[in-house]
């Protein structure tokens, strides 16, 4: 059960993104205006918000299609995680890249339209080449994501990801 305090930084958290879809849209309306349709195609994806209508509309799609789904019951995060930690499913399609931090062994974001994206494989982190993630443990790189901001605590001010791996 989510008590007063989670309900509370959870409602601020989604006055925060309201803003940020509205600002979205703004740059969308900016770029279209301009002509640059790529940046502002890019501007209004990140301005929808799924309604709960639309949710059904593709577990209902799912549904006909002979695929199972699950409903989250708020945040699917911690749900999503469970089922690739237990083996239940294999990785998970998100626009949520935060769930390797969550212990997923394989997100897919970013998706685009004609079905690419980026794979981030939670066993290839010691391969990066911005950042040197060898010898870091899971709880290390946990706490490395929590300092540079998460969904449940206001950002640190100076602390982006670099210092955060530091």
């Amino acid at each position: 059960a989510m008590d007063f305090r989670d309900a509370v930084l959870r409602s601020n958290e989604e006055a925060q993104r309201r803003r940020n879809r509205r600002e979205a849209l703004d740059k969308a309306k900016t770029h279209a205006r301009n002509g640059n349709a790529s940046a502002a195609n890019e501007c209004y994806a990140r301005a929808v918000d799924v309604t709960p209508e639309m949710a059904r509309d593709v577990v209902e799609a799912l549904r006909r299609e002979g695929f199972e789904s699950l409903t989250a019951p708020y945040e699917a995060d911690a749900q999503m995680a469970y089922l690739a930690r237990n083996g239940f499913v294999q990785g998970v399609v998100t626009e949520d890249s935060d769930l390797i931090a969550h212990g997923c062994a394989s997100v897919f974001t970013k998706m685009q339209p004609d079905g690419t994206g980026i794979e981030i494989r939670y066993e290839d982190l010691g391969k990066n080449r911005g950042m040197s993630f060898v010898g870091f443990t899971s709880e290390m790189f946990l706490e490395m994501c929590i300092l540079s901001g998460c969904d449940y605590l206001p950002s640190l001010a100076g602390v982006g990801i670099k210092k955060a791996h530091s």
